[in-house]
């Protein structure tokens, strides 16, 4: 049985022996990876986002390389995992558009007999644990599995698990029970997953994907088509500054203090704008709720007014800063003789401290 607590570590993949052997010929995948974590406390959701353009090879398997500072609590079999949406071809329904497909993703024995073809084919390593990505719309459904394993001898120095998404190959004849169902080619999927924990300390934490292809028209895995996309989760040492000011005014014959709220977002030191500030407030800190939003100037600076209510009152203001490209400039390959295609920022939060206001 996996162990219920799994700690990730610190993941500059390094290919493993097959596949540092692989030619140099490159299969036609552009992969985009995003990793955004824009969790502040508990019930945190960390947010695996994976795409390729349609038109590009099909894919095999996804590896998914958590860094050190991600703490990952597997959940028990049967237990929920997070939700997930996809874009996905059913080549039998329509071959020519993407359907939308939403669905969740709960955790299964490694065993299970319904990923025994993606165990013997797609990950051969012993698996700590898995999940099952079940996804449906209109036009049909489709699922996958994720498996939890342990890096090889070759990845160990570059941390210790490993996610891989196996995916089976819809060019195989229509009565091979392995095709995939319906003919069903994956383009995207993003899971929103609650056993994950933000790290405690700021920094960059650079995830790293590797994805393999099939050789068009076949079922056969393209190990030497490897190509790999990056994404790095900032857990910032900026914050979000913020200031109140009292004022007293009369409203409707009555006598009320009004809360100028102000501050600035800063990441890195840096101004970041424009974004969506929320502030929340409340008797303690503890039990804020949402007072509502506003939009960032493009220094970061945000103001907001408020009714002081009662005696005191906290106030906190939140804001989720937004993914971006880093191009393949940004890439740090990790893989010999792997292109690294793409690197992305995720998105990610900061908030500022709690501020009491009393009249």
């Amino acid at each position: 049985m996996a162990p219920k607590t799994v700690r990730a570590g610190i993941v500059m993949v390094s290919a493993v022996a097959a596949l540092l052997l692989a030619g140099p010929t490159f299969g036609a995948v552009t992969p985009r990876l995003v990793v955004s974590d824009t969790a502040a406390g508990p019930g945190q959701t960390l947010t695996i986002a994976a795409s390729k353009p349609k038109a590009d090879d099909p894919v095999a398997r996804i590896q998914l390389f958590v860094p050190t500072g991600f703490a990952l609590d597997s959940p028990a079999p049967g237990a929920s995992v997070g939700k997930a949406s996809a874009r996905v071809v059913i080549r039998d329904v329509d071959p020519n558009t993407e359907q939308v497909l939403r669905g969740t993703v709960t955790a299964i024995l490694p065993t299970d007999p319904a990923i025994a073809w993606e165990g013997a084919n797609c990950d051969q390593s012993q698996h700590l644990a898995a999940w099952m990505v079940q996804l449906s719309g209109s036009k049909g459904s489709f699922s996958f599995p994720v498996y939890v394993d342990a890096t090889s001898t070759a990845t160990a120095p570059f941390g210790p698990y490993v996610l891989v998404a196996c995916f089976r190959s819809a060019d195989l004849a229509a009565s091979d029970p392995n095709r995939s169902p319906k003919g069903s080619l994956l383009d995207s999927f993003s899971l929103e997953l609650n056993p994950f924990t933000r790290p405690t300390t700021s920094g960059g934490f650079r995830w790293r994907s590797l994805w393999t292809p099939y050789t068009p028209g076949t079922g056969t895995m393209n190990q030497a088509g490897n190509v790999e996309a990056q994404s790095v989760v900032t857990i910032p040492t900026g914050q979000i500054v913020i200031f109140g000011k009292k004022t007293t005014g009369k409203l409707h014959g009555n006598t009320v203090t009004r809360v100028k709220i102000t501050g600035q977002v800063l990441v890195q030191s840096e101004p970041v704008g424009p974004v969506v500030v929320t502030i929340r407030h409340g008797v303690s800190k503890t039990g804020l709720v949402s007072l509502g939003s506003v939009k960032s100037g493009t220094d970061g600076g945000y103001t907001k007014f408020a009714l002081l209510t009662r005696k005191a009152q906290y106030f906190q203001a939140s804001a989720d800063v937004p993914p971006k490209d880093l191009g393949s400039g940004g890439c740090q390959a990790s893989f010999t003789s792997t292109p690294c295609l793409d690197a992305t920022s995720g998105a990610g939060r900061v908030v500022s401290g709690t501020m009491l206001v009393r009249k």
